[in-house]
C-alpha cells in the first residue's frame, strides 16, 4: 500500500496511508462526542471525515476499535486544520500529542480483517 501524495511537497515527517475505519473522538472540555471517518493515517497524526466542524486547536481523546480484536487505542490529538467538503461534511487533520501510532500495522490489521 503506497502513503499518499508521495511526491508533494508537504511538510509531513511520515508518510500517510489511506485507511477507512469508524473512530470516536471527544472533546474533554465540553464532554461532547464526534463519531468520524479516518480517512488516512500516520504514525503522528490522522486524516478524518466528520459530519461536524471543529475549532482549530481543539483537544481532543481520540478511540479506535480495531476490526480483528475489537482493541481499543486511545490517543490524544489536536486539530491542525479543517477543510470543508461540502454541506455537513469535513475534514481535519488530527496531529498527535504524546503518544505515536504505529500506522503501518494499523493498516495491515485492518486489512487483513477486511480480507477475512
Amino acid at each position: 500500500m503506497l502513503p499518499l501524495n508521495p511526491g508533494s511537497d508537504e511538510r509531513r515527517r511520515e508518510p500517510r496511508f489511506p485507511l477507512a475505519m469508524p473512530v470516536t473522538c471527544v472533546d474533554p472540555v465540553s464532554n461532547n462526542t464526534l463519531r468520524a471517518q479516518v480517512h488516512d493515517i500516520s504514525d503522528s497524526g490522522l486524516g478524518l471525515l466528520a459530519a461536524k466542524c471543529l475549532p482549530i486547536g481543539t483537544l481532543l481523546e481520540i478511540k479506535v476499535t480495531m476490526f480483528d480484536n475489537e482493541e481499543q487505542i486511545c490517543a490524544k490529538g489536536r486539530v491542525m486544520w479543517v477543510e470543508i467538503l461540502s454541506f455537513n461534511k469535513y475534514r481535519l487533520g488530527i496531529m498527535l500529542e504524546e503518544q505515536k501510532l504505529k500506522a503501518i500495522e494499523l493498516v495491515l490489521r485492518t486489512a487483513s480483517s477486511q480480507i477475512s
